[in-house]
């Protein structure tokens, strides 16, 4: 077990080269705090004249958990760490260390990359499954394009994942987001194969585009949303399992259509300021909770949802139309609703 205290005196961290070893003594006592991950750096140099290695430790703080147990299993020599000096650069940074990039299994990347570096990823590092990007931070990254004015107008981003970032790639797991990421684009993960891991959208995103998820194969994956989120966009014909909750939070949301295999607590956020089209949320009865349409809502265009059991619907609003409200919500339902009506002026 790990132990809550190291007095002073003893030994925290040792390291083994060439058969000898070095340890790290602390000189005070150190106390470890439950859920948070002590960050130490260890430099080795070698003596050019006598051959000889020194270490140095600094302790580097504590942070939040990540849970990356999936990367690198817990054995260090199976985790490539490459560090990108410069965006549009991590093909040549794993080059220069000596690594087949077509080979690479494992990788965590830190320093900057950019929408280039994405695109290598997904399409060149044909053996790559586990990704971590936890210490990356992503510059001028590609959000999309619109016309008018004559003319075409790109827009960028810094702390983004680019439109497609990782659309139709059938090979990588398991994704460790950056841990500064603001905005994920358009089909992120379209398309893509993720299994048998957590995929956590960090707190501090605020907007996830259009299509991000939309005709992905994840297989036996935890979706996490951040509560600072406040624009979601639409779910689309996803196929994988889940458990699905949206934030009290989220000011916009796309809506969803044919997601069969999501399950839980069926909630509307509060702040919602327009009625989402929802059809074939969830099967055979894979949500429960109430419908409570937020004040604000002007029309209503559906509630596909599968309960579990009959549902009370509340709504609160101005609409003085509301027995045509109600009557398009129980017809484009799976089951039959209950309850009552509840009008605020």
């Amino acid at each position: 077990a790990v132990p809550q205290i190291v007095a002073a005196g003893k030994s925290l961290i040792s390291v083994t080269i060439d058969g000898k070893a070095y340890s790290h003594t602390l000189t005070e006592a150190m106390k470890y705090q439950a859920g948070k991950m002590h960050n130490f750096t260890i430099t080795v140099n070698k003596s050019a004249t006598t051959g000889d290695y020194v270490l140095s430790f600094s302790d580097d703080g504590i942070s939040d958990w990540v849970n990356d147990e999936t990367s690198h299993s817990f054995s260090q020599n199976q985790y490539v760490i490459i560090h990108c000096l410069e965006p549009g650069k991590l093909k040549e940074s794993i080059t220069a260390a000596g690594y087949d990039y077509k080979e690479m299994q494992n990788l965590k990347v830190t320093g900057e990359i950019t929408t280039e570096d994405f695109t290598f990823m997904k399409n060149e590092m044909i053996g790559l499954k586990h990704l971590n990007l936890h210490d990356v931070r992503v510059k001028h990254a590609f959000l999309y394009s619109a016309f008018f004015d004559s003319s075409n107008h790109i827009y960028y981003s810094d702390d983004a994942i680019p439109s497609g970032g990782f659309s139709i790639n059938k090979t990588i797991r398991s994704i460790v987001l950056p841990s500064k990421l603001k905005i994920i684009g358009r089909e992120a993960f379209y398309g893509m194969g993720l299994m048998n891991s957590t995929l956590i959208i960090p707190e501090g995103v605020t907007r996830i585009y259009e299509c991000a998820f939309q005709y992905n194969d994840f297989n036996n994956v935890e979706l996490v949303l951040p509560q600072t989120i406040d624009s979601l966009g639409g779910f689309g014909h996803c196929n994988w399992k889940c458990e699905f909750n949206l934030c009290d939070n989220i000011k916009y949301w796309g809506g969803i259509e044919g997601c069969p295999n999501f399950y839980g607590t069926f909630h509307i956020p509060s702040q919602l300021k327009q009625w989402p089209g929802i059809s074939g949320l969830g099967s055979n009865g894979s949500f429960v909770g109430d419908v409570e349409i937020p004040q604000g809502i002007k029309e209503i265009n559906g509630l596909g949802v599968s309960f579990k059991n009959d549902n009370i619907i509340k709504y609160i609003s101005e609409i003085v139309e509301l027995k045509q409200i109600l009557t398009n919500i129980i017809s484009s339902s799976n089951k039959k609703q209950r309850g009552s009506i509840l009008l605020r002026r």
